[in-house]
């Protein structure tokens, strides 16, 4: 997913297990992924995870944040919807069915 967003491994590492404190890391984690999937034609030249597997590695850091103790932080719920929203409109149309 790093290489697929075009990023550091540290930056994506805050979503692995965040503790109370570590909002600001995480808002961080989740607008780098917010910024890969709307740039979604770019990430193709980087290599890395395809669409689908973008998209289930997307979903799986939102559940990540959003189960933790920083997910009662508003604007780190604020940067999930809009993940999950960035997401949506730009890696479904590249998805069957089956993968939403």
């Amino acid at each position: 997913l790093c290489t697929w967003a075009g990023c550091r491994s540290e930056i994506l590492s805050a979503l692995h297990f965040p503790f109370k404190g570590d909002e600001k890391a995480v808002i961080v984690s989740l607008r780098t992924l917010g910024k890969a999937a709307a740039d979604n034609t770019g990430n193709a030249h980087r290599g890395g995870a395809q669409a689908d597997e973008a998209f289930a590695g997307i979903c799986r850091a939102i559940q990540q944040a959003l189960g933790s103790p920083v997910g009662a932080d508003r604007n780190v719920f604020l940067c999930a919807v809009d993940l999950c929203q960035t997401a949506i409109t730009q890696l479904a149309p590249c998805l069957s069915g089956l993968d939403i």
